[in-house]
């Protein structure tokens, strides 16, 4: 079972709830992009239905939480072929996604905790509802995307100066 209530903690490993206010930093590597944009298979249907869509909780990790999970992504990688170079970080707020809505004008995604024990400042997004077709499902993954594309930053200048 999903944990989809973002209003109390899925992890015990978590540090707390999701705030709206909270700035969080996904991942972009080079087989993600199309030359400025982010493919839509950089965020899959699956991912946001029953893995979750990984993200950082930029007030809780650092540089070295970030990078060894990056390493730890290249490293269960299954396509030799794919080369999992790092273009950046996007950053975006938990609100922004929120803010995403299906076709009844209802949120369509939940941002929960997800720490693990090598990442507390682990979160997920995922589906609201459980019934939502995958045809909606693509259709705000358009949306999460467009917000993906708006700040991408290296990981250097998150952890210093990009705003």
């Amino acid at each position: 079972m999903i944990h989809r209530d973002e209003a109390t903690k899925a992890s015990n490993l978590s540090p707390g709830v999701v705030l709206n206010d909270e700035e969080l930093l996904r991942e972009v590597y080079e087989h993600h992009l199309d030359g400025d944009r982010i493919r839509y298979s950089a965020v899959t249907v699956k991912e946001l239905r029953q893995n979750g869509f990984s993200l950082h909780r930029r007030s809780h990790v650092n540089q070295g939480s970030v990078e060894a999970a990056v390493a730890e992504r290249e490293s269960k990688s299954r396509n030799v072929d794919v080369k999992w170079r790092l273009m950046g970080l996007s950053v975006l707020t938990a609100y922004d996604i929120r803010s995403i809505t299906d076709q009844n004008d209802a949120q369509g995604f939940v941002v929960v905790d997800t720490a693990k024990a090598q990442n507390n400042g682990h979160a997920s997004v995922y589906i609201k509802s459980e019934d939502t077709k995958p045809s909606q499902i693509r259709k705000m993954r358009e949306s999460l995307v467009k917000l993906l594309e708006q700040r991408i930053c290296s990981v250097d200048h998150i952890f210093s100066s990009c705003v």
